[in-house]
């Protein structure tokens, strides 16, 4: 995943806008959201893999978890936490450049493990699953927040829905390019894992397998944690949550 790295990488310094934007617009959504779920292991200690910009584990702070966030992204964990630290939550969440398949945590370690848009990009999911079990404590909770984000990619009736909704867009915005335009980004994510496989019927057998219980699943309202253009543009693959026990 070279492309996409590169791109994280270069773009970093730019995502504290788009975190505070996020934030704005929808944080106080999510923020319910998390507490709803989570609602039993307040003061717990929360991974949050794949934090990217950082948006949950900020919120996580805020409510008052002792949150640890991880990424492979060593420029984006940089911008991150920087963010973190101007945001003056530096003494609430800890930062560290890890891989998700090869976490060194040890066992029953946290009281849960969240992630949110991340799931599709590891390369080795099936053992990213184990490894949240391995490090939750017993009774500990995973929320796995993510979507089919290459749909528009499986076929031709995929296409015509996701061109159907950017002609929209472009009609009411203006032309606009993302990464789904980036031709040879795209090509690269397409290898991943888990690009063509339906979601979140394959989570749900995978965590059933894992040895997890209580695994519930929720599609969540694009209207609801988007933005209006970001609802539009994601219609065709919204988020879905996993929420499942050890």
């Amino acid at each position: 995943m070279k492309k996409a790295e590169k791109i994280c990488s270069k773009d970093a310094p730019k995502m504290k806008a788009f975190l505070l934007q996020e934030i704005k617009e929808t944080g106080l959504a999510w923020k319910t959201l998390i507490e709803q779920h989570l609602e039993d292991y307040q003061n717990g200690k929360i991974l949050d893999v794949g934090c990217g910009t950082g948006f949950i584990s900020l919120l996580l702070a805020q409510i008052g978890f002792e949150v640890i966030a991880i990424d492979n992204n060593a420029a984006m964990l940089k911008e991150t936490e920087k963010t973190s630290e101007e945001l003056g939550f530096s003494n609430k969440i800890t930062f560290m450049l890890k891989d998700a398949a090869s976490m060194d945590f040890t066992d029953n370690a946290f009281d849960a493990v969240i992630s949110r848009h991340a799931f599709w990009l590891f390369n080795n999911p099936k053992k990213v699953y184990r490894e949240w079990y391995r490090i939750l404590k017993s009774g500990g909770c995973v929320l796995n927040l993510d979507a089919n984000w290459l749909f528009p990619f499986w076929g031709e009736e995929e296409k015509k829905l996701f061109q159907r909704d950017e002609d929209i867009l472009t009609e009411q915005y203006g032309a606009f390019r993302d990464y789904y335009h980036d031709t040879d980004m795209m090509d690269e994510l397409m290898n991943l894992p888990l690009s063509y496989t339906k979601r979140p019927e394959w989570d749900l057998k995978i965590c059933k397998k894992v040895g997890f219980k209580d695994i519930k699943m929720e599609i969540l309202s694009q209207e609801k944690y988007w933005n209006s253009f970001m609802a539009l543009r994601y219609r065709t693959m919204p988020t879905f949550m996993i929420k499942a026990k050890k």
